[in-house]
């Protein structure tokens, strides 16, 4: 059937750990190596904040704040992805927003180990799973497809710039398919 919620999961997680490894080494072009890192960080945020943590929350799941661990974790990570958009690759102070951003993750990652999959495997069946995996995977493709990880969740313009993204997008899809 394809993965399911907690495959999607552990595969993102171990995709971006080998992107953070490939970041510090100095044989690699880490232009590119970032910028495909903040491809796949927004995109792990934006699946896991749209279809996990809403399960999470509602369900109470984990230890009594996972869900508020779970947000902070979310929000840290954004705003230091959008601190390091905001610099040349070369900046002097970019190796230590990637390594602030790199203890965020693997505090997520800890806490996902840790506490999120062990709940979320005993609250979900297998089906639920799986559907929970069919949406993460085709969110996932189109966030890949049409990132915008400069809109983060910033504050309360989130919501109209990303609408104005979304609009932006379709509009440029239908321009394309119509050449």
């Amino acid at each position: 059937m394809g993965e399911d919620a907690l495959a999607i999961l552990a595969r993102q997680h171990c995709d971006l750990q080998e992107h953070f490894v490939r970041v510090r080494d100095p044989e690699s072009n880490r232009a590119a190596v970032w910028l495909e890192t903040v491809k796949l960080i927004s995109a792990h945020i934006a699946v896991e904040r749209s279809f996990v943590y809403p399960i999470v929350k509602r369900r109470r799941l984990g230890s009594t704040h996972l869900a508020d661990l779970l947000r902070h974790e979310y929000r840290s990570m954004e705003h230091l992805v959008v601190l390091t958009e905001r610099r040349k690759i070369n900046s002097p102070d970019m190796p230590e927003l990637v390594t602030k951003l790199l203890d965020v993750f693997e505090e997520h990652l800890d806490r996902c180990e840790s506490q999120l999959v062990p709940a979320l495997r005993k609250s979900l069946d297998q089906n639920q799973l799986d559907e929970l995996g069919v949406k993460m995977r085709a969110a996932e493709s189109v966030i890949v497809s049409h990132p915008h990880p400069h809109l983060l969740a910033l504050g309360p313009a989130y919501r109209l710039t990303t609408r104005i993204a979304s609009r932006w997008d379709r509009t440029r899809d239908r321009l394309v398919r119509n050449r």
